[in-house]
């Protein structure tokens, strides 16, 4: 008998407890994760910058560049893990340098963010290579 009390208060706490602390929690900043994950969703799928911004037309202009400069630090760091610095260090020729441009712009495509001179005025501040040239 003491057993089943324990377990309706056990349930009781997860169905009612449990989503008033999610529901909870900061509106703009689940905004923003739910954002990010849907441009990354449309990216991935092959939309452009500029379908992704017309699909999002109706979402909060500040909440939008909110998400755009999320994904600018994700391009950043996925950048930064596939060891870019050192790469761009080793290069030594022009067709090397090429494939390093085409390794950033396959990143940036990815990410959906083309169309961006802010992620391009990042990268070459991160990483000291002008991709001007596209």
């Amino acid at each position: 008998m003491k057993v089943r009390w324990k377990l309706w208060i056990l349930f009781a706490f997860m169905v009612f407890l449990i989503p008033s602390l999610v529901l909870g929690q900061s509106k703009t900043s689940t905004n923003v994760i739910n954002l990010f994950s849907v441009w990354v969703k449309l990216s991935l799928v092959g939309y452009s910058q500029s379908e992704i911004e017309s699909t999002l037309v109706n979402v909060d202009p500040q909440l939008l560049s909110q998400v755009k400069q999320r994904v600018r630090l994700n391009v950043i760091n996925n950048l930064r893990s596939t060891n870019l610095p050192g790469e761009i260090e080793i290069a030594s020729t022009e067709q090397e340098l090429s494939l390093i441009r085409n390794k950033i712009n396959t990143e940036i495509r990815f990410a959906g963010m083309e169309n961006d001179t802010h992620l391009r005025w990042m990268i070459r501040k991160h990483f000291g290579i002008a991709i001007n040239r596209i």
